[in-house]
């Protein structure tokens, strides 16, 4: 569950707000999804299974507490869920030419659906360079989830390996 708001964008966009909706996964969730199943997680498909659970309008909003996350969690019989906020913007041109710089902020938070605990929290800052500002933006964006990935997989595996079980 990440929120992102890319370059150009007014506006957060997330999957649990109908009203807001994204056709396709972002580049942050993607490229956490890809890091989740290299390490053997298995990954509840919200595209399909939001069509069968009805979002109630608490659930709705961009920023969620801890509690909301668990229950929404446990509304998609997930063990942990990884939420959070990406947020790429332009810092304008590089040394005058047609090349964009971007800057990227991921925060990230993992919480046990079973008993609400955060079992870890991670922000990463991460910049790139393309001809293109949208693209900066994305690349800003993959970096930082590469960055914070193995080190919020590996406490989840961890707090896992404490518990045997969530």
């Amino acid at each position: 569950m990440i929120a992102k708001q890319n370059i150009n964008q007014i506006h957060y966009s997330y999957w649990w707000n109908a009203t807001l909706r994204e056709t396709d996964l972002n580049i942050v969730e993607n490229t956490l999804i890809e890091k989740l199943t290299d390490r053997g997680f298995n990954i509840i498909d919200h595209s399909i299974k939001s069509k069968t659970i009805k979002i109630s309008a608490p659930y709705k909003m961009v920023t969620l507490s801890d509690k909301d996350v668990k229950n929404f969690g446990n509304l998609f019989a997930a063990e942990v869920v990884i939420y959070g906020k990406a947020l790429a913007k332009t810092d304008g041109s590089v040394m005058g030419t047609s090349m964009k710089s971007a800057q990227a902020t991921l925060s990230l938070k993992a919480v046990n659906t079973v008993t609400g605990q955060v079992i870890t929290a991670a922000t990463r800052h991460s910049a790139a360079v393309h001809i293109n500002e949208m693209t900066a933006g994305n690349k800003a964006l993959e970096l930082a989830v590469s960055e914070i990935a193995d080190s919020l997989l590996n406490q989840i595996i961890e707090h896992w390996n404490q518990d045997n079980k969530f």
